[in-house]
């Protein structure tokens, strides 16, 4: 079809990498910091360049038992974002100035309209959500034992126990914490 979008050369996206630093503090609640790898266009693994960057940044991701998974990928702002969320022990988040992470107040954003899924605004708080609850529905109802150990080695198993768990690619809004099963 002349002049539709698929017949349309469009330019080719960049890709970055973003990557939720996340730690789970004694009184359970989730801190988090977030770095992003810019602009990658050389043949490259993902998996690879988040452990660089953690390297670049002084952290040794084996020796203090790290986790990484990919927990979506969206187009934002004319690029590709790839995000991952990388468990640490908190002590390792304590030079960094992390933000806290209030599930109570993350709001599911609505799509602009039916053929339009992509949300008009999405903030970090949207996107760590999202993937933490993916990570629950791995631990809880898949059984991922790597996963799970992990997450009880630095105590993230409890909060991830708060969230409802959800497969990738589905969004529901938060239920309200009166609603959720605090068990450990």
């Amino acid at each position: 079809m002349p002049g539709s979008l698929l017949s349309r050369k469009a330019a080719p996206m960049n890709t970055n990498i973003e990557v939720f630093l996340i730690a789970c503090s004694n009184t359970l609640e989730m801190l988090y910091y977030r770095v992003e790898i810019p602009c990658v266009t050389e043949s490259y693994n993902p998996d690879e360049l988040v452990v660089r960057k953690l390297t670049d940044m002084g952290i040794d991701s084996h020796s203090c038992s790290a986790i990484s998974h990919s927990t979506s990928w969206r187009c934002q702002n004319g690029r590709i974002l790839l995000t991952y969320i990388v468990t640490l022990p908190s002590s390792i988040l304590t030079s960094l100035p992390t933000t806290t992470l209030n599930t109570a107040e993350v709001i599911c954003p609505e799509s602009a309209a039916a053929m339009k899924p992509h949300p008009a605004e999405i903030e970090d708080k949207h996107v760590l959500v999202h993937g933490l609850r993916h990570l629950s529905f791995l631990v809880f109802h898949q059984n991922d034992r790597q996963l799970a150990t992990a997450m009880r080695v630095h105590g993230t198993i409890a909060f991830l126990n708060r969230l409802q768990p959800t497969v990738a690619g589905q969004l529901l809004s938060q239920p309200p914490a009166s609603e959720i099963s605090y068990q450990n």
